[in-house]
């Protein structure tokens, strides 16, 4: 069996700086595209082994600033759902709170903007 490379991958400026562990130095690719076959290259070049015949384990490393946006995006992804759910739950009490004062279902549609179909959804409590 062939040995799995480790392979880091890391934008800088417009190129792409790659490092494999168990090599010493490093080599770089264009455009992300170019990566593997820059990889297989560099490895083929120290290993001898066939560049065809190279199996890569191919990791990303970001920029600190990119690694703490994407961190602060999926926060904020996070605070949405946990908004949309309370929201979901408030429309389903309006929806709840205007059947107990008798109207119908047709009319909580109107009421709140809604089809029938979704007033009646929220009032099975089936919209999430």
């Amino acid at each position: 069996m062939s040995q799995v490379w480790n392979v880091t991958a890391e934008p800088v400026g417009r190129f792409w700086h790659i490092e494999v562990s168990g090599i010493d130095g490093a080599t770089q690719a264009r455009n992300a595209k170019d990566v593997d076959s820059m990889a297989r290259d560099f490895i083929s070049l120290h290993s001898g082994e066939e560049a065809s015949r190279i199996k890569l384990n191919l990791g990303i490393r970001l920029p600190k600033n990119v690694s703490e946006a994407l961190a602060r995006a999926e926060i904020l992804r996070s605070e949405a759902e946990t908004a949309r759910r309370a929201a979901a739950k408030e429309s389903q009490l309006a929806a709840q709170l205007l059947k107990e004062d008798g109207l119908t279902v047709r009319d909580i549609g109107l009421a709140l903007g809604l089809s029938f179909q979704r007033a009646q959804q929220l009032l099975k409590g089936t919209i999430s």
